[in-house]
């Protein structure tokens, strides 16, 4: 039958897929394909974020207000607690010395100073944890970056 010789015919074309470049070869076993996170995805995460960041602003006023009412009635309560163990007069004149009322509204002011600057720092750093969470996705994640 024909005058071929497979002495002369091309080796074969490597497997699709695998490097044969000897030693030095990287190892690429176990890593498919990039993984997306879709861009859906990303915007969702972010829509949700903001709005937790968005109520969380929108409740510090009113949380602070609900705890500046409150340290009226608890100081009495303690005054009362302190009354009814026999260290009534004791306790009543600490905290009137003390001036506790306006000690702890000041703190509850600076906590408001605080907290609102604190909720816009978190949301920034949460969203560059979402719009990084897709290049990470992309990479192989954490696990490729530590080995």
């Amino acid at each position: 039958m024909g005058h071929h010789n497979s002495r002369y015919r091309p080796p074969p074309p490597p497997p699709r897929g695998r490097y044969d470049g000897g030693y030095d070869a990287p190892d690429r076993r176990g890593y498919g394909p990039p993984r997306r996170i879709p861009f859906v995805v990303i915007l969702g995460a972010l829509l949700v974020w903001t709005l937790l960041a968005w109520g969380a602003w929108a409740l510090v006023g009113p949380f602070l207000a609900w705890a500046g009412g409150m340290v009226a009635p608890v100081l009495d309560v303690g005054s009362a607690v302190g009354g009814a163990v026999g260290l009534g007069k004791e306790v009543g004149a600490v905290i009137e010395a003390s001036r506790a009322e306006g000690i702890a509204q000041w703190l509850l002011g600076v906590l408001g100073w605080i907290a609102r600057p604190a909720i816009v720092i978190i949301w920034i750093i949460g969203v560059g944890v979402i719009l990084l969470a897709r290049r990470l996705a992309s990479w192989g994640g954490l696990s490729r970056l530590m080995h």
